[in-house]
């Protein structure tokens, strides 16, 4: 009986599968030119697909009798019936552009736009569509495709190679082709849900595609939306409670799409630099709903980072009279990197279908992990592709697809890799500036030297010293292991001392991010482990203008550190270290290579007291243990089958430091129990740009011995460049408020984004962007200590310039500018 029914299953699929029907054709304008990336769907059902770059479509149906309804934004929708019995159809379709009928209404000189009473009833209705879907599934494609257009074979002289690019006269070609299928899920009124079943990606068959539904979802039914990469502030939705302190609207008229009459409005941004899209928004009448959005964003008029242009284009169809969801979306850019003479030009598609009203998920459906990538999603086979793609690939695609994945598996043999090896390893005199690197790429290891500005370093206790250091790797993509193997090696010329060190390094896997790590050797240490101090800023101070900031004791030493993710979102790590410390003091430095000062001479090693050139302590042992925690309440993570992505939280993180020295062991003097809680979260406040915050408190439970080293030092700086951290202070001291007492230390910063500078013409253009903060610090003998800051970011993309003004108790304002360069 149980081989009876099986025979009669398999015999009843095959007999489906024979009873499926493909529906293909092409889709043009009246000029017979392809319209792509139109929306096609069986009436009454959200099950569709979309037409490719070339206008080509196909859909893959049971025998039947079937409405079909073609939809595209400016067009006419068509509908066309099809009778599937006798198997495969072709059916090409001519569209006809949209005649748009003004409506009949009296204009006097102050007439208002029929356009804004139309957004006002869409307002009206706004918060009732965005709420109106409880819960829903559906299953998402999404393909995404970017190609270079133009770029320079050299940049800065050197050969550049980008990958898919032909080396033809434009230096053009695709860089990236990727599909995904997934399962998307949504419950009210936040809950979201991704598991990606399926992942292609031209040229790398093991790779899986950075396509995600949770970020392909543009909500106009709500107020703003984030557009990361782009912009720092939200953009503002046309149809938003507040859209006409941003928009100016126009009537362009009205046309029928079936039985629902459909206006068409023009969106303008009431000026440049606004968070505001340009463009096109169907409302529905009577409805007020949206129908259907065209809209832009560019370089020159919101003053966008990355993009010329980006195209929002979003075609929504009926699950039901009351209901419509998005079928069709799709982003079309163009780029450009003027610094480097590169554009290009791409887009994103996706496609929702299938969509459930009534899923009743399990009772953990929702939970931490909002993404989920399953292990096969990338061992799909081409017939696989065949059967379940929706949307035809051009004959560029397909070509891009066998060209690249035939040449990744020439490119992953040991042969090619050995080859290309042969020709990377040779060293060039460049290197000595940019490093080294010698790679044995077939097994992922690699062993490099860094650039020789990073080896030669000076300060007043060593006079010159170089260092070398060399180090090896190696990096096991399956599970994402990785392996480090580092030796340095340091000499001073003036000290005639040399000191060496070794680290070892491993991370067991990507997703508890389990990791050891030990070291030890014989080497000098700031007082301050977390050094404030940059030894090559250190090094241009000391050498043109005779101020040597970097305070340095030895250290002969052995440590071992254990760390990884206990459970979701709580990240420990732990160490144990045995040393012996040993005071230095400034050598007798010769003057070769340097600017010497009349009447000026470095200031000694003493953090406390610059004038004293005694040693600063004893020699002795310290035993010290360390725990550190920190916790990020209800984090949510997406996950690879190699690697666990945090995605954040929206509580903020607490982070506990405990730090015993231990006496006696080893003839240790440490005995001291240190306790450090700090709370530091990101709050993004859309137009408003994001504000920033750490607060921490702490002090010693007992400190029967604390040498210096070991007590509360904190992060400042006391020269034109900053620290590239929130909490840093500008003009604090470097050591003065070292402490063993109870603190209490407040950072907070805000980033403006475009808030100010937008609306002003002449400054729009540079993108430079507002910061302002305020940095606490308290402790019982030196009381508190107050910086305020404003400043400029954003300056050529990488510098940011902050004006700031000390007030520490007692009075004695001080000002002082800082400089930081990073992105």
């Amino acid at each position: 009986m149980k081989q009876l029914i099986l025979t009669l299953v398999i015999v009843g699929f095959s007999f489906t599968e024979a009873m499926a029907s493909k529906i293909s054709g092409k889709v043009t304008d009246s000029g017979n030119s392809p319209l792509p990336f139109l929306t096609v769907f069986v009436e009454g059902t959200t099950n569709g697909t979309t037409t490719n770059s070339n206008g080509d479509y196909f859909l893959n149906l049971p025998n039947g009798k079937y409405t079909l309804v073609y939809r595209f934004v400016g067009f006419r929708t068509v509908k066309k019936e099809v009778d599937l019995e006798n198997g495969n159809l072709v059916l090409n379709i001519r569209m006809e552009e949209e005649i748009t009928k003004l409506k009949e209404v009296s204009i006097s000189a102050n007439a208002e736009d029929p356009a804004y009473e139309m957004i006002r009833q869409a307002q009206a209705k706004r918060e009732f569509y965005e709420k109106q879907l409880k819960e829903y599934s559906c299953n998402v494609y999404i393909k995404g495709l970017q190609r270079i257009t133009k770029a320079p074979k050299k940049i800065l002289g050197v050969d550049i190679t980008l990958p898919g690019v032909e080396k033809d006269s434009a230096n053009s070609g695709i860089i990236y082709l990727s599909e995904s299928i997934s399962e998307f899920s949504y419950q009210a009124p936040s809950k979201k849900k991704e598991r990606m079943i399926s992942s292609k990606t031209s040229g790398n068959n093991n790779g899986f595609s950075w396509n995600s539904a949770l970020d392909f979802n543009l909500d106009f039914y709500q107020p703003s939306m984030e557009l990361d990469g782009l912009s720092e502030r939200n953009f503002i939705s046309p149809i938003a409670p507040m859209a006409m302190v941003y928009y100016d609207y126009e009537f362009v008229g009205d046309f029928t799409d079936g039985e629902v009459l459909v206006n068409k409005i023009r969106v303008i941004p009431k000026r440049k630099g606004l968070p505001a899209y340009s463009g096109f928004i169907y409302i529905q009448e009577n409805s007020w709903r949206i129908h259907s959005t065209e809209l832009f964003i560019t370089k020159e008029f919101q003053n966008v980072d990355f993009v010329d242009t980006l195209k929002v284009k979003q075609v929504y169809i009926p699950v039901s009279e009351e209901v419509w969801v998005i079928g069709t979306q799709t982003f079309d850019f163009q780029f450009s990197l003027d610094l480097f003479k590169i554009k290009g030009a791409g887009y994103y598609l996706g496609i929702f279908s299938d969509y459930n009203l009534q899923p009743n998920f399990p009772p953990k459906h929702f939970g931490a992990e909002i993404s989920k990538i399953e292990a096969d999603a990338n061992k799909k086979d081409s017939v696989y592709w065949e059967e379940i793609r929706p949307v035809k690939l051009t004959g560029v695609e397909v070509t891009d697809y066998y060209k690249k994945d035939s040449i990744a598996v020439v490119r992953k043999s040991e042969v090619y890799l050995d080859s290309v090896d042969s020709v990377r390893n040779k060293p060039k005199p460049i290197n000595l500036l940019t490093g080294y690197t010698f790679r044995k790429s077939y097994k992922n290891i690699n062993f490099s030297i860094p650039s020789i500005l990073e080896n030669i370093q000076f300060n007043a206790v060593e006079g010159y010293n170089l260092n070398l250091v060399l180090k090896a790797s190696r990096y096991k993509r399956e599970k994402n292991n990785y392996i480090s193997f580092e030796q340095q090696f340091r000499y001073g010329f003036d000290s005639e001392k040399l000191y060496y060190k070794s680290l070892f390094y491993r991370r067991f896997n990507g997703i508890n991010r389990r990791q050891i790590r030990v070291e030890g050797g014989k080497y000098v240490q700031q007082f301050n482990e977390n050094e404030p101090i940059s030894p090559f800023l250190n090094t241009i101070y000391a050498t043109l203008r005779e101020e040597n900031y970097l305070k340095l004791f030895e250290k002969t030493y052995a440590k071992i550190g254990f760390g990884q993710e206990l459970v979701n979102g709580v990240f420990f790590t732990t160490s144990l270290e045995f040393a012996k410390r040993t005071p230095l003091v400034n050598n007798q430095i010769s003057d070769f290579a340097r600017r010497d000062i009349d009447d000026k001479e470095f200031e000694s090693n003493n953090p406390i007291q610059p004038n004293d050139f005694t040693q600063f302590f004893e020699e002795h042992n310290a035993f010290i243990w360390d725990l550190h925690l920190r916790i990020k309440f209800k984090q949510k993570y997406y996950t690879r089958p190699n690697r666990k992505f945090s995605q954040g939280s929206k509580f903020p993180t607490l982070d506990i430091f405990y730090q015993k020295g231990i006496e006696g062991v080893g003839n240790s003097i440490t005995d001291f129990d240190f306790l450090k809680v700090s709370v530091f979260d990101k709050i993004k406040l859309g137009l408003f740009g994001s504000s920033n915050f750490n607060i921490s408190y702490g002090g010693f439970l007992s400190k029967k011995n604390v040498p210096f080293m070991d007590s509360k030092h904190f992060m400042t700086t006391e020269i034109l460049f900053s620290n590239n951290t929130l909490n840093s202070f500008f003009n604090l001291p470097y050591y003065q408020f070292s402490t063993t007492e109870n603190f209490l230390e407040a950072h907070y910063e805000h980033h403006f984004a475009g808030f100010f500078f937008q609306k002003i013409p002449a400054i729009r253009k540079l993108k430079w962007q507002v910061v302002a903060g305020s940095h606490l610090l308290y402790t019982e003998s030196n009381k508190e200590y107050l910086e305020v800051t404003a400043g400029i970011e954003n300056i050529f993309k990488i510098a940011r310039v902050d004006w700031a003004l000390s007030m520490p108790n007692g009075g004695g304002n001080e000002h002082s500018v800082r400089l930081r360069i990073g992105f």
